[in-house]
């Protein structure tokens, strides 16, 4: 379980382990914002999502099997921007087969936050995608990765970097409904 946060009340201890969710009764709001890494020499056409430890003391935490949402939950983003430099800061591209997608979502087939689609032997850099906002109810958990589709539902072959390696940050918002509330939570509500 989270631990919560209330609109005027954001002390609460945070780290890569534990999410935070900000409570705005009947729900849990979360916002995951992590990165995907295609490095050079790259052969992979799905990537999981890092996030980064808020204190660097702890490892980044990785998700191999994609960020998890729960059944139930309201999606209300999915959102992502490839970059035009590398983790060391020099200018690169990110290559790949022409009309082949980069999709942020559950499988090959949900293009529900948009996709970078190759033209000219590159994906284009600086494009950031994001979904229209139209909370939609899983019906099934959702596996959240970066993949790479061939345009026509299937996996597509995979991306290259010029040089070094390459973060794409993303965004993944949604909301839970909230437990119902306890006595504990009322002050002297024992009284």
């Amino acid at each position: 379980m989270a631990r919560k946060i209330f609109p005027g009340n954001y002390v609460n201890n945070q780290d890569s382990y534990d999410p935070v969710a900000l409570a705005i009764p009947p729900f849990l709001r979360y916002r995951i914002c992590g990165y995907f890494e295609i490095k050079n020499g790259n052969t992979d056409t799905t990537f999981s999502l890092i996030i980064p430890s808020v204190n660097n003391t702890d490892p980044n935490k990785t998700f191999p099997s994609g960020w998890t949402i729960p059944v139930g939950s309201y999606v209300m983003r999915y959102a992502y921007r490839l970059p035009s430099t590398n983790t060391d800061g020099e200018a690169v591209t990110v290559g790949g087969t022409n009309s082949h997608e980069l999709i942020l979502g559950p499988d090959l087939d949900d293009t529900k936050g948009g996709t970078i689609v190759a033209a000219s032997s590159t994906f284009a850099a600086g494009t950031a995608k994001l979904d229209v906002f139209s909370p939609t109810k899983t019906t099934g958990a959702l596996a959240i990765k970066l993949r790479v589709a061939d345009g026509s539902g299937a996996a597509g072959a995979a991306p290259s970097v010029s040089k070094g390696t390459v973060r794409i940050p993303a965004e993944i918002v949604y909301a839970v409904s909230d437990d119902v509330i306890t006595l504990e939570e009322i002050p002297n509500g024992y009284k």
